[in-house]
């Protein structure tokens, strides 16, 4: 039974994708960033923006002499409720993309909340029916309490995110008072680096023992993209008369693909994997062994050997 409350969520790709196109987001991927450099972040082009996942230290919260950006067309909300950390930094890469085909939903969301404040902005989010119902669908089974060390228990953990604007990367983390300017970019350089440099200046703020990180980079679904390569390998193909050339691009056409064919097959097990999410089957199992010790089907008595 929902309760009105936000759930956590696990900072996993598949999650976050399917969060997306849940509401109605077209053509995006969120992928793990499994190498902190440059280069793997280029192949990942376009990216349209940076989501972190750390451990958070209450030193963290007190940088009084940071300089907010006040750009009113920069989309900024203050988190007003927890667990809903991870999908408002989603969101905020989201709502600061460019030709980004929303979806309805989002598109009423980010046009009725255009002239709002931070705070109103956010507490505007955290009551979205749509968007917690989406997030929650994707949050797992939440019945059970495990055992933790004190350590662990008190360990919170938080998401921010990073975007290019206007030539400048942007750090949004909703529990500051607004946008931190972080650097900027130019067209000779990829906003990525810039970010991947205080992405590592804020890990450094940790003991070498700490290693529990995460990074994801919302990127243009590369499926779409493969799927436009192909259609132009096609049509030179069609228009090539050199048997050697044909040979050299019907091949590079099998190798593409074989990419598709290999991104749909991961994508249905995904698919599959996220509609396990959505059916908690704790009550049926709960009222099935309780059904089965009343009947007297449940033996707790010695195995007999064979």
């Amino acid at each position: 039974m929902d309760d009105g409350g936000w759930n956590t969520i696990e900072s996993d790709p598949a999650v976050f994708t399917q969060l997306l196109e849940d509401l109605g987001v077209k053509d995006v991927k969120v992928e793990e960033v499994v190498q902190l450099d440059a280069t793997f972040l280029r192949s990942l082009e376009p990216v349209y923006g940076l989501i972190f996942l750390f451990k958070w230290l209450p030193e963290q919260g007190n940088e009084e002499e940071l300089s907010y950006s006040r750009d009113t067309d920069l989309f900024f909300a203050n988190q007003v409720i927890q667990n809903a950390c991870g999908t408002q930094a989603l969101l905020s890469v989201i709502f600061n993309a460019k030709d980004l085909e929303l979806g309805s939903e989002l598109a009423e969301f980010k046009e009725f909340t255009r002239d709002f404040d931070p705070q109103t902005r956010g507490l505007a989010l955290s009551n979205s029916e749509a968007i917690r119902t989406a997030h929650n669908s994707l949050s797992g089974l939440q019945h059970f309490s495990f055992e933790l060390d004190e350590k662990e228990r008190s360990d919170a953990f938080h998401f921010i995110s990073y975007i290019p604007y206007k030539g400048n990367i942007y750090e949004l983390d909703g529990l500051k008072k607004g946008p931190i300017c972080r650097g900027s970019y130019t067209t000779e350089k990829s906003w990525t680096d810039e970010a991947i440099s205080e992405i590592q200046k804020r890990i450094q703020q940790y003991s070498e023992e700490e290693i529990r990180f995460n990074l994801l980079a919302v990127v243009r679904d590369p499926l779409k993209i493969w799927q436009q390569e192909l259609l132009s390998y096609q049509t030179v193909l069609g228009g090539c008369t050199l048997e050697s050339e044909r040979t050299n691009i019907s091949m590079q056409m099998k190798e593409l693909q074989d990419r598709i064919d290999e991104e749909k097959v991961k994508r249905e097990s995904i698919r599959k994997e996220s509609n396990r999410r959505r059916h908690n089957l704790l009550p049926f199992i709960f009222h099935l062994i309780k059904w089965l010790h009343q009947n007297g089907d449940l033996n707790y008595g010695s195995v007999t050997e064979k």
